[in-house]
């Protein structure tokens, strides 16, 4: 009995939970390229893992802050190029931007050990760009076959009246749907005219990897270290979708006698009969919005060491635990 009831609680619990999907579990969990350490770091491909003596191996093999000697206070910064192309319909179009970008600043310092004239402690503390989500891509071309009318139209005649204010729901208030006599939602424009189609999917935001570090060099030959990492995350999306009756197809006019003339006819609507819809029947143009941001922080830790063999071979190694987010949508 007591099995039963821990079950029905569970698939109910379910019904009001959410969490991730692998869009945000990938986006989140990368790194971009171009980003994610100072200019001496990014120049070399991020191939540190054992070369050390760069404020930037306290992301990635702290151990490698042991190599540094004195102590440092860097900034690094980058122009960030994206041309981006998007297609639909066999239409394409493309753009570009360059826009600056923020990579790193680090603070590390060194002194002798104590105890060992020939060992060194070194403290680090680094804010490193993960992940640079600057981008926007624009699609745009006629179709008279997927407006998103038809779409809303579709939904509400499948939800029985309850209509998703945030989709459906606001074609009705917008006057986009009406319910007929027979009480079935029927679109005002017409769903089988050709429109003029743009999305525009604009992303905005960073992953930046706060990381306090700790490194101990041992007579120059071996290095360990370790670092408490507090990703940051601020990612914002924002889709425009529009519409736009660029032929002039579906206007709705009254004269000065009050007559309606209309150039289109949706089946269910009298829109020659019904002074009601004179100003309601046309259609222009529409734009939807859909906009997402998501906010948070992690935590992780973050280990790693170096051996120094000779003057020519150095060998690194490092392990990541996984990163516990946070996150506010």
């Amino acid at each position: 009995m007591h099995r039963f009831r821990i079950v029905t609680f569970a698939t109910f619990l379910s019904l009001y939970s959410f969490s991730q999907n692998d869009v945000d579990a990938i986006r989140f969990s990368r790194s971009s390229a171009g980003v994610g350490g100072s200019a001496r770091f990014i120049a070399m491909g991020g191939a540190f893992g054992a070369i050390g003596a760069d404020p930037s191996c306290a992301a990635y093999n702290p151990g490698g802050l042991g190599l540094i000697r004195k102590g440092e206070i860097s900034f690094s910064a980058s122009l960030r190029l994206t041309d981006n192309s998007g297609s639909i319909y066999n239409s394409s179009t493309s753009s570009a931007s360059v826009m600056p970008a923020f990579n790193n600043f680090s603070f590390a310092y060194a002194w002798k050990s104590s105890s060992d004239p020939e060992s060194r402690n070194v403290i680090a503390f680094t804010n490193t760009q993960l992940q640079n989500y600057n981008s926007s891509v624009t699609m745009t071309g006629y179709t008279n076959s997927s407006s998103i009318a038809k779409d809303m139209l579709n939904l509400a005649n499948q939800s029985g009246g309850n209509l998703n204010p945030s989709y459906e729901g606001l074609g009705y208030q917008t006057y986009l749907l009406d319910q007929n006599g027979a009480n079935q939602f029927v679109s005002l424009l017409d769903t089988k005219r050709t429109v003029l189609q743009t999305r525009t999917l604009a992303t905005s935001g960073r992953v930046n990897d706060l990381n306090f570090s700790y490194a101990y060099s041992y007579k120059d030959k071996f290095y360990l270290g370790a670092s408490l990492g507090v990703p940051r995350v601020e990612y914002t999306s924002t889709t425009t979708h529009s519409e736009s009756d660029t032929k002039d197809s579906m206007r709705v006019s009254v004269d000065l006698a009050h007559n309606t003339y209309s150039t289109t006819f949706v089946d269910g609507l009298p829109f020659l009969n019904d002074s009601a819809y004179a100003d309601k029947g046309g259609f222009n143009s529409l734009t939807y919005t859909e906009y997402f941001k998501t906010t948070g922080s992690g935590i992780n830790l973050k280990l790693g060491g170096v051996f120094r063999v000779n003057d020519n071979v150095r060998l690194g190694f490092y392990y990541h635990t996984p990163t516990r987010y946070s996150l506010t949508d």
